[in-house]
């Protein structure tokens, strides 16, 4: 689509408004964070510049060789060498790969020791190699050398669930807080909501806080109703893709926020309450309302697009499954997964492409269920953690078709 011309004093007004329109999107500027409010339609109209192609699949629930059969996989990481590094949470081990995908070693066992997990959540690669991983039973933060021998098991204050490794001892984490049973004003609560994320290391020095929780229907749904996805590009840039808002935020690593996007849905965003019941001394129920989901994941590339896992539309009764974990006094930990979990296709997700500036781009349609994403190089992994327990690698292919 081609730009569209502005004269001279047409821009002036423009500029001194603040808005502006490029390539359809409306584009604001306050208080120095861009906003970009995307129509439907992305900038490559129908000549995309690129392709994806499906390459194969890391992982299968049905493999006759047992290092890929993966059970609820978490995450994969992938060092300077081209080689990949599995979280294989369900099956408390990780396994490494080469770049061709072929099998190299596995390390991590179930346990209380060091090196070992009861429930592994997240992994990190560090500048020198090595592999972080959270284990939020154990509370302890397990690193690994590249070959996989136990450097360091060290118990943080707070845990560390859902951390992206920044640098070689960074931390971008959630911020820990809860509101269940939040006692006062919850006037005067909501207008002291705590950031969203903030950035540590394993001492607990605090180097800066990204953004700040907002405010949704009471202090019991807020928390859940801003359930976001993270990455980071290679200039350091934090980037996060809210689940049931219409959101996507870019922060400087200290907490400067540089731009929000949104773009038209398929659907109305829809939060109901969170209802929170209390028996007994200690017991409670906690059962989220009906709500839209909207994001799955995001990930950033080498050219500094984004790519972000988004529902075309909501799940349907005979996709949906349940999962359970179970963690007894004694931190005995079992999982399991129930539903229609050998139904492998899905129109429900589609990958939307963003600029560095935040213009749609484009979107690309998949036939396969979405439960994170990463990037590395001109490759993607899209990991389906409970149907398939694989990754779907697809290929970035430039330069097809034009740009105009």
């Amino acid at each position: 689509m081609k730009r569209p011309v502005i004269s001279l004093l047409s821009a002036i007004i423009i500029c001194f408004v603040g808005f502006s329109n490029v390539y359809g999107q409306k584009i604001e500027n306050k208080d120095g964070t861009r906003i970009v409010h995307n129509e439907k339609k992305g900038k490559w109209g129908k000549n995309y510049p690129l392709s994806l192609e499906e390459t194969g699949t890391l992982g299968d629930f049905y493999a006759e060789d047992e290092n890929y059969v993966f059970y609820i996989p978490e995450d994969v990481v992938k060092d300077k060498d081209g080689n990949l590094y599995v979280l294989d949470a369900g099956n408390f081990r990780i396994q490494k790969f080469n770049r061709k995908g072929q099998f190299i070693l596995s390390f991590g066992n179930e346990g209380q020791g060091p090196g070992e997990f009861r429930l592994p959540s997240d992994i990190g690669i560090d500048e020198e190699g090595n592999i972080h991983v959270s284990d939020m039973v154990n509370r302890r933060i397990e690193i690994f050398s590249p070959e996989g021998r136990s450097v360091q098991s060290k118990r943080p204050e707070d845990n560390f669930n859902n951390f992206i490794l920044i640098g070689r001892d960074r931390y971008l984490t959630p911020y820990s807080a809860s509101f269940f049973g939040f006692d006062g004003d919850e006037e005067t609560k909501k207008d002291d909501l705590p950031p969203l994320y903030r950035i540590r290391d394993l001492e607990g020095k605090e180097y800066g806080t990204l953004g700040i929780m907002e405010f949704i229907l009471d202090l019991n749904t807020t928390p859940g109703a801003n359930n976001s996805y993270t990455a980071v590009d290679k200039l350091g840039n934090i980037y996060i893709s809210f689940e049931n808002l219409n959101r996507i935020e870019k922060y400087s690593q200290d907490g400067k926020l540089l731009m929000k996007i949104d773009r038209p849905l398929n659907f109305e965003v829809k939060i109901e309450k969170t209802i929170v019941k209390r028996f007994g001394d200690d017991g409670i129920s906690v059962s989220s309302g009906d709500r839209n989901k909207i994001s799955r994941g995001i990930a950033v590339d080498d050219n500094g697009r984004l790519w972000n896992i988004t529902y075309r539309r909501q799940e349907k009764k005979e996709e949906e499954i349940n999962t359970s974990i179970s963690i007894s006094r004694n931190d005995a930990v079992s999982r399991s997964v129930s539903g229609n979990t050998d139904l492998r296709e899905t129109d429900m997700y589609e990958l939307e492409v963003f600029d560095n500036e935040g213009i749609l781009l484009g979107r690309f349609p998949l036939n396969h269920f979405c439960d994170g994403i990463r990037i590395f190089g001109d490759t993607i992994y899209i990991l389906d953690k409970n149907r398939g327990n694989q990754f779907y690698i697809y290929k970035i292919n430039e330069n097809i078709g034009d740009n105009d």
